[in-house]
């Protein structure tokens, strides 16, 4: 069976025995318990890459397989606005790399 992405990582945890705050520990504080929460329970449905590498890390499991279950492949390219005279990464009042 295919679980979601927040009940396939609460069930991996639960067979490990660790606590919420086992995980977080083992990941250096880098995700809260509460954010592993949201995750298990699907109120936080896409977790960031670098929070995917850090369960996968904290459960040893494969990171590529947990990415394919959470599907990052499909999620939409979000592109980040430029500068339209020079083409630079926009920030705001500046573009990045301007003096």
């Amino acid at each position: 069976m295919n679980l979601p992405l927040g009940a396939y990582l609460k069930a991996v945890r639960e067979s490990r025995h660790l606590t919420l705050r086992d995980v977080e520990r083992l990941t250096e504080g880098r995700v809260s318990n509460a954010a592993i929460s949201q995750i298990e329970t699907g109120h936080i449905k896409e977790p960031s890459i670098k929070v995917l590498h850090l369960l996968s890390g904290a459960y040893a499991i494969s990171f590529t397989d947990l990415c394919e279950r959470a599907r990052v492949g499909e999620r939409p390219v979000i592109e980040q606005p430029t500068c339209p005279m020079c083409g630079r990464l926009w920030l705001g009042g500046t573009s990045q790399g301007s003096e």
